[in-house]
Formats: structure tokens, sequence, C-alpha cells
């Protein structure tokens, strides 16, 4: 048995492509787990009210292929965001992060990743930080009702864009179920940004990382890089990851409209399987 367990993000796969063919093709590429995502688009909003049948018929198709449902990204925080000025807003967000908690916990996924916005269309200010933190606090509670771990992810924005940024905002949560979420291009970016040192910057998380997600990125750029074409530097960013006690790691492709999807992440695989050899 591995020591580690490797996953892959819904996000690579068509839209067109129903439960069924994106968990068979997850499994034929030989991948362990299933990451859904939910972003804020109206008919992945949906997602948030399956009703029973919706519900049994994709949990007989993970147990049909033998691949589980392991982690949800729950992307819905730059439409809703949780630092919002707009105090109606802010709690709107609350409201959808407890759907989509008690949606992981009934589909049995153990951890949630959260996008690590205070806001993202309206600008990051002394007013938004601290409802931001204050709403991650809730958060970790409504997590603990339910018994499912939220990840809080390094994001592109200057809030969260380190690891020792965000582990700052978890440690304030003072609850074992709020955990940092490392993304690897995102954290790539900003040591270009910053020039920090991505060892070091990893290590100020130690003992709250619960999970590590592996995309690429160029300088600058953090979204639609094609896994295996921009600059991070994997070895180093898993080795790090590793020391620090992450087991469980998800692949993002990055080129989900490119027909060479399926490629992509069959090569992203067999890299990171390399480097956690």
């Amino acid at each position: 048995m591995r020591a580690f367990s490797l996953g892959v993000y819904e996000g690579d796969f068509p839209g067109n492509l129903d439960w069924k063919e994106k968990l068979t093709a997850a499994r034929e590429m030989g991948f362990d787990f299933f990451e859904i995502n939910i972003d804020e688009t109206r008919k992945s909003l949906k997602r948030l009210d399956m009703n029973a049948g919706e519900k049994d018929y994709l949990q007989l198709c993970v147990k049909k292929n033998g691949i589980p449902l392991k982690t949800m990204h729950l992307d819905i925080f730059r439409k809703y965001s949780l630092g919002s000025r707009n105090r109606a807003a802010s709690e709107k967000a609350l409201y959808l992060l407890e759907k989509g908690v008690r949606l992981a916990s009934e589909l049995g996924i153990p951890i949630i990743r959260l996008s690590g916005y205070d806001v993202y269309y309206e600008i990051t200010a002394d007013e938004t930080r601290p409802r931001f933190e204050k709403n991650i606090r809730a958060a970790a509670l409504i997590a603990a009702k339910y018994g499912v771990m939220l990840g809080l992810e390094t994001s592109e924005n200057e809030r969260l864009d380190t690891v020792e940024k965000t582990v700052s905002v978890v440690r304030k949560s003072c609850s074992a179920y709020m955990g940092v979420y490392l993304n690897s291009g995102n954290i790539t970016v900003s040591s270009g940004r910053y020039n920090l040192n991505i060892k070091k910057d990893i290590r100020t998380g130690e003992g709250n990382i619960i999970a590590a997600h592996l995309k690429d990125s160029i300088p600058g750029i953090c979204r639609g890089v094609r896994f295996g074409t921009g600059s991070v530097d994997f070895n180093t960013f898993i080795e790090q990851s590793w020391k620090a006690g992450v087991r469980r790691f998800v692949l993002e492709g990055g080129n989900e409209k490119n027909d060479t999807w399926e490629k992509t992440l069959i090569s992203g695989r067999e890299r990171i399987i390399n480097c956690l050899r």
C-alpha cells in the first residue's frame, strides 16, 4: 500500500461528461480519488441542493467505478465573499458554505478546499479582513458540527498568497477542523513576487497543512497553465510538502478546454508519482 494518495480535479474534465464518464476516466488514468468542484455558476451551485435521487446516483457511480470522492473544491468565494463589506453578501457566503459542508458530509467527502479570498471583486481593506477572519471562525464551527475538514487554500491575491499568511488566519480559527490547503502554482507565483524561499514558506505551516493542490503556473499567471508547461518546481514543492506531513495530493491539469486534457492528466500523474517515489 502506498504512503500517499493522488487525486484528480474535476475542473479538468470536459463539462459535457456525466458523473459516470468522469469517474471512469479518472479510474482508468490511475488516480486514487476524485475532487468534485462546485463553483459560482448557477448550474454548479445547483449541486448544493442535490436531491436524494441525485446523491444516490452519484454514489452508485462512485461504487461501480471504485474511485471515491475524497475532496471537494468549494469555489464560490469570488462572487460570494466571506469578507464582503456587504453584510448580506458575507452572510450568503456562509450560508452557501454550510450547504457545501452538509453535502460533503452526506457524500462521505472528508476535506473541502476553500478558495482563499477575503474578497475578490472588492478591494481588500481594514473592514474586509476582520469580517473574513470572523467568518472563517464561524465556518470552522460549522465544519466541526458535520465532522468535515476545511482547507483554506493559498490563493493568488495578496491577502492569502503565501503559506505564512494563510496559516495565520487558520490558527486564529482555533479549530482542529480548519487547516491549510497548499497550492503549488499560487505559491510559486508568490515566491517570485516577494522573493520568498518556497521551502521556508511551507515550513511556516507545519502542523496545519492537510493537503496539497498540484498546479502549474508561470511568473505572474496562476490560472490556465497546462501542467508541465509552467515554471513550478514540483520536486522541491512535493519534497517540502512531504516533510510538512502532506500525504494527500490533487493534480490539476489546467486545460479542460483543450483536446489534450487526457494526455495532460496521464503524463502529469506519471510525473507526480515519480516525484513521490
